[in-house]
């Protein structure tokens, strides 16, 4: 049976994993901050700004075709100024009850360890490992120095020596 909610839960993963938002930024995020033609995601900074820093990110077709039947079926019809995500009884999500959504959607899929900033990682990995650049990466998640996107490439890296152990055309050469 589908839960009421699952538009709603595919559109906040997809933001998360193309986006690499924090999930504060998601949940700060209102209407208006997304165009959906575009897929730009405007990003505001919030409390102290430490780490959350105003930036545009996009969003690919995927998650734009998913915020898009999210908020087509949204009741009421959400305004501009309305919180982006919303729980059913129409309170704004804040990001515990983002957290707690994604860890009960691990649990029912069997995924050990979800959480909001594993979206962060794999997007920060994938991001790099399907030739994106570091300074891209540094821009769109809102690093202010390149220590953090370093580990990612590292990482990275580290897939790449692996994936050349088990495909060496010289280790694998097959004589006669």
């Amino acid at each position: 049976m589908r839960r009421p909610t699952a538009r709603r839960d595919v559109a906040v993963v997809l933001l998360l994993l193309d986006t690499g938002l924090r999930v504060g930024e998601c949940a700060h995020l209102r209407v208006s901050d997304v165009d959906l033609d575009s897929g730009e995601v405007a990003v505001h900074p919030y409390n102290s700004g430490r780490k959350s820093r105003g930036r545009h990110v996009y969003l690919g077709n995927v998650a734009r075709r998913a915020l898009w039947r999210y908020l087509a079926e949204r009741e009421p019809e959400p305004t501009a100024d309305d919180p982006l995500f919303v729980s059913l009884d129409r309170y704004p999500m804040d990001r515990s009850s983002i957290s707690h959504m994604l860890r009960e959607l691990g649990k029912r899929a069997g995924v050990a360890k979800v959480h909001p900033h594993r979206f962060r990682h794999t997007m920060a990995l994938w991001f790099l490992r399907n030739g994106g650049d570091v300074f891209s990466l540094q821009r769109i998640l809102g690093h202010s120095t390149l220590d953090m996107v370093r580990q990612y490439v590292a990482l990275a890296e580290a897939d790449a020596v692996s994936a050349h152990r088990r495909a060496s055309p010289a280790d694998n050469w097959r004589l006669g």
